[in-house]
Formats: structure tokens, C-alpha cells, sequence
């Protein structure tokens, strides 16, 4: 029986703060059954409640809830990184397309660690044909994208977040559309503590009306035609 999203857990917390003061494989598998209760077993059910929603926003986007899906992995590719640390001491759920890397991304997320969970949509990092992909499609519907971004509960939810360029890329035009322009990548994040909030079916709830906020925003900026999203 499939279970519906009941929230985290203090084990939550508990588990990734172990894990980070002891990085190795045998606290893991000593703590392997906590972490599928406290942390993959809730993840697992609220990509599953997510999934309609974002097939419907994007159907390119990859929504199987497993992990190397719409699931991050736990355990870290260190094959080319200095830090040889062999588990992430956060997961997340992230929807994008298949044909896009991680680092190279415009798509959804949602991520837990032991102090905050966070989510939003945006971009990873810099990617600078994504970005003017981006630019070229605010520039195309300034109107409708300064609408979005300037409602009152868009701006009380979300964040927005990337760097900014020295000099200016675009001079010309409406204050957000300015802002969002003139920086090398964009998302918007929506954060708060881990603690009581976040232990009840309460925070999915919260984490599907703010992505039903977001997806006119996101298919503007991919080019996509407005579709009407319900709960």
C-alpha cells in the first residue's frame, strides 16, 4: 500500500547529523534502517503526491519516485572531487528533463537536511545558454512575466536568487525584469527550519500550492503555453 505524505520526523534531524560527524559506510549501515523510515520513506511518498502535478507542468520532466530519478542519491560520486566524504548529509527531490544535466537545468526542487527543508524552481548555477533561453522568453512577455513575479503571494513565498553580472546584459526596461535579466542564473527558493511545521502532512500541502504558484512562471520562462493547474 502506497503511503501518503505524513511528514518528517526529529529522526530526520537526528539521522544526517550522525551522519555528519560520522561520514563512513559502517554508521550508515548501522543506521540504514532509520534513514529509509525517516528520510526516504517520506521523500518517496511526496514525489509520488508531486508527480501529477509536475507531469502536468512539464510532461518531459522525470517523476519516478526512486532514487536516480526524481530522487538524489545518497551516496556521492567522489571519483573527481576532493572531498572524498562518501554520503550527502542532505537529499532531494528534483524534476527536470532527462535531456539536461543537473548543473545545466531549469526545473523544480525540494530538499531536506537536518536543520532546513527548502524548495522552489530555477536553475542550478550559471549555464549561460539556458540563462539566455530564459532572458529571450521574459523579453518576450515582459507583461505577463512582471504580473507573476509581482503578486503578493509570489513575493511572500519565494526568494529569489543568483549572481548578479558586473555589467549589465539588458539596460532597458521594468524593474523585475531588470533584476531577473541582469543575473548569470535565477531560481526562486522558498526556506524554513526543520522543526514542528515540517512534521505533518501540512508541509506537502504547502509544497504543492507553491509549485501550482510556480508553474505559470516556469513554462513562460521555457516557452510554454499557460495551462491551468488545480490541487
Amino acid at each position: 500500500m502506497k503511503q501518503a505524505f505524513s511528514g518528517f520526523s526529529p529522526q530526520t534531524a537526528e539521522f544526517f547529523l550522525g551522519l555528519a560527524v560520522n561520514n563512513n559506510k559502517e554508521y550508515f549501515e548501522s543506521h540504514k534502517a532509520g534513514f529509509e523510515q525517516h528520510v526516504l520513506a517520506p521523500l518517496v511518498a511526496l514525489a509520488r503526491d508531486l508527480a501529477p502535478h509536475m507531469q502536468l507542468i512539464d510532461p518531459a520532466f522525470e517523476t519516478r519516485p526512486v532514487q536516480g530519478k526524481a530522487i538524489a542519491r545518497l551516496r556521492r560520486d567522489t571519483r573527481f572531487t576532493r572531498d572524498k566524504a562518501p554520503y550527502r548529509t542532505n537529499l532531494w527531490l528534483g524534476y527536470r528533463r532527462p535531456s539536461e544535466r543537473n548543473s545545466m537545468c531549469l526545473g523544480f526542487f525540494f530538499d531536506v537536511s537536518a536543520f532546513s527543508v527548502s524548495w522552489g524552481m530555477g536553475m542550478y548555477g550559471p549555464y549561460r545558454p539556458l540563462m539566455e533561453e530564459v532572458r529571450g522568453h521574459i523579453l518576450q512577455k515582459p507583461r505577463e512575466f512582471t504580473a507573476l513575479v509581482r503578486g503578493k503571494d509570489f513575493i511572500k513565498r519565494f526568494e529569489l536568487e543568483g549572481e548578479k553580472y558586473r555589467r549589465l546584459v539588458l539596460r532597458e526596461g521594468g524593474e523585475e525584469v531588470l533584476d531577473w535579466c541582469n543575473r548569470k542564473y535565477v531560481a526562486l527558493v522558498h526556506d524554513q527550519p526543520l522543526d514542528a511545521s515540517a512534521f505533518s502532512p501540512a508541509l506537502g500541502q504547502a509544497v504543492k500550492d507553491d509549485i501550482i504558484l510556480l508553474a505559470p512562471l516556469y513554462r513562460l520562462l521555457r516557452g510554454m503555453p499557460p495551462i491551468r493547474i488545480k490541487d
